[in-house]
């Protein structure tokens, strides 16, 4: 709800309207296509992620990827350099309470786009409705799968999507007002790494709001 430079409220799907003196826009990979002004300082981009799932029957397995037994890990997350060449960029963690084992590809970055209705500027979005993923992920998981972890290669592959990120150009968050707009505050950019920083970002957006300024 937007009447010449001043916020007001949104508008839901279902034609709904929330008033309120400010809004903040907190949506991921959605943010560039809902604030086209963010456009030249987040970029929505696509990780891979394979879940492979551990049958029943294979204690050893379950055993063996548990928690107890594997780490969440990384390797070589800023060596993947030539398509069709390079293995890097991955990271994994141990099985879930089911049983899936995820492992997933960052060393390249996917990005959809969409054209904004008036502009034609093109803004980056998450495409959800795909499962499938780029064929040179697949080639870098396989690879890094079948040296390090070949038991799961014989395995069914329970599931593969994109996970998609919201990255900044300089990897760190934007917390602030929107220049020339009242009442909206956009907090984003969490670049792969927002998770660890939840406890504390929440202080960060109320700065912006209580001193109308911030460290982001």
């Amino acid at each position: 709800m937007k009447t010449k430079n001043r916020v007001s409220g949104i508008v839901t799907t279902g034609i709904e309207r929330h008033s309120a003196h400010l809004v903040l826009l907190a949506c991921g990979g959605w943010t560039p296509s809902l604030l086209p002004e963010a456009e030249n300082l987040l970029e929505t981009t696509g990780g891979r992620v394979l879940s492979i799932q551990l049958p029943p029957n294979r204690k050893d397995l379950w055993d063996k990827y548990s928690e107890e037994n594997f780490p969440v890990w990384s390797w070589n997350m800023g060596s993947y350099k030539v398509p069709g060449e390079s293995i890097g960029g991955i990271y994994g963690m141990p099985r879930t309470p089911e049983g899936v084992v995820k492992v997933a590809f960052r060393g390249a970055k996917w990005t959809s786009y969409t054209r904004h209705t008036s502009t034609g500027e093109a803004l980056s979005y998450p495409e959800t409705g795909t499962d499938q993923i780029p064929a040179e992920a697949m080639r870098v998981i396989r690879t890094f799968v079948a040296e390090n972890m070949p038991d799961l290669l014989e395995l069914d592959l329970s599931n593969c999507r994109l996970c998609w990120y919201t990255d900044s150009v300089d990897n760190s968050f934007l917390i602030d007002y929107v220049p020339g707009t009242e009442g909206l505050v956009v907090a984003s950019g969490g670049s792969g790494h927002g998770f660890k920083f939840l406890p504390v970002l929440g202080e960060h957006i109320v700065d912006v709001r209580e001193e109308g300024h911030s460290l982001y």
